[in-house]
């Protein structure tokens, strides 16, 4: 028989703070399936006049983002999992490469943004085009800062294998971020 225990999970998972961000998060995540909707609904009334002509699709780097978002999610849930093994430094190492590959998520959602060819005009396509990009800027800098939270909370002690809710809070930010932009992906690329 073995003398090796598992670490007992202490602490409040239904503090008021965790609740409150658990809640945000569900509210973005309808927000970004509204938007999504938004779009489709909006072409499809529209019909085949709804893509402007000169919209440049950037189906290569649009992938590259949708790659770069499931590796931050990745890496978050690899942070948990080594935090709640007691397994910090693990932990740190998979925050930080959570926020190393949110801010390289954004520059590539800005070079597509970048990219599109499109001003002001006359249609709707560019107003509804550019507000599913802003909702994808507000999932990633919501995924950046809680990874970058995890991270400063691991460093800091406050998030161990004792209490791992600030590391799971921190690795469901991340996983809105994800799943936001992969929504976006499929409603813009996959859809068209």
């Amino acid at each position: 028989m073995s003398n090796v225990t598992a670490p007992v999970i202490r602490g409040r998972a239904g503090s008021p703070a965790l609740v409150g961000a658990l809640t945000a998060y569900a509210g973005v995540a309808m927000f970004v399936t509204a938007a999504c909707a938004t779009y489709l609904s909006v072409r499809n009334a529209s019909g085949a006049d709804f893509i402007e002509p000169k919209m440049l699709f950037n189906n290569y780097v649009a992938f590259m983002i949708v790659a770069t978002f499931v590796l931050a999610s990745m890496a978050a849930g690899w942070a948990v999992t080594s935090m709640r093994v007691g397994q910090r430094r693990w932990a740190t190492s998979g925050f930080g490469l959570a926020v190393f590959l949110n801010a390289a998520g954004a520059n590539l959602v800005w070079f597509i943004v970048k990219g599109l060819g499109l001003g002001a005009s006359g249609s709707t396509y560019p107003v509804i085009l550019y507000g599913l990009f802003i909702v994808v800027a507000v999932t990633t800098t919501i995924g950046f800062v809680a990874s970058l939270s995890g991270l400063l909370r691991t460093l800091g002690g406050q998030a161990s294998a004792a209490q791992p809710h600030y590391g799971v809070l921190a690795a469901w930010g991340q996983h809105l971020a994800g799943a936001s932009w992969v929504a976006v992906y499929a409603t813009i690329y996959l859809l068209k």
